[in-house]
């Protein structure tokens, strides 16, 4: 099934019966008539959905019955982003910071909230476990083992310091900015090859929402569109 999130619903679509299903999580909370779904992530068998109203987790399993992750919901806080990761770890974050959950409790993440003074909207990983965050405005965050190991702004090649969506394939991290796309080889803490693609390379506008990549094609959801390019031919070097 291919799952999917709207201004007010999620929906799923059954690829085997070419269909879209409306099942009993149409609308995600009942004090609600309508939600906006903001990010989703599988884990642990569930599909884990964050909203746009407040921190309003939950999670819907095979039979579409709702159960809401009361733990990581306690508090009441909006939750910008999720990212089931590796080593059956959910992140997430809220107004508070980033923050992870093991299946059992939740640890909240003080030794990088110090220094965030932006919220985080986006999270990936690398190979190597390295957590990848976008943030809105501070640029990106590279996190691993409880400390904060460098991180990328516009003034080192960054398009834009507010971050979107971050999409990591085979450790090649591609970033959706306010300023176009950003691409770069991550290495045990290096980053390399940093390229940029703008409206110069063909984008219907810098403000970029979304990316998806792989070795053939650049899919680059903008607010005028989407660009599809050949990231192996099209791009801006910085460095």
């Amino acid at each position: 099934h291919i799952f999917f999130g709207t201004e007010n619903m999620i929906a799923r679509y059954d690829k085997k019966e070419k269909k879209l299903n409306y099942p009993s999580f149409f609308f995600l909370h009942k004090k609600q008539s309508r939600i906006s779904v903001k990010n989703a992530c599988v884990y642990n068998k569930w599909l884990i959905i964050t909203s746009s109203y407040y921190f309003d987790t939950l999670s819907v399993n095979a039979s579409n019955n709702i159960s809401d992750y009361s733990i990581l919901n306690k508090d009441k806080d909006r939750c910008y982003t999720v990212f089931a990761g590796k080593d059956n770890i959910l992140w997430f974050s809220n107004a508070k910071g980033l923050h992870s959950f093991d299946g059992q409790e939740v640890k909240v993440h003080d030794e990088l909230n110090k220094y965030l003074f932006e919220n985080i909207q986006s999270i990936n990983q690398t190979s190597d476990s390295t957590l990848v965050l976008g943030t809105y405005g501070q640029g990106l965050l590279f996190y691993k083992n409880g400390k904060l190991i460098t991180n990328l702004t516009q003034f080192d090649g960054l398009a834009s310091n507010i971050c979107k969506k971050v999409f990591v394939n085979n450790d090649e991290v591609y970033v959706a900015t306010a300023g176009g796309v950003t691409a770069f080889k991550y290495d045990d803490g290096g980053m390399y090859g940093i390229r940029q693609f703008t409206t110069n390379n063909g984008l219907l506008s810098n403000d970029v929402y979304d990316v998806f990549a792989d070795s053939n094609e650049l899919c680059i959801a903008t607010s005028n569109g989407l660009t599809i390019l050949d990231p192996t031919k099209v791009f801006n070097r910085v460095s």
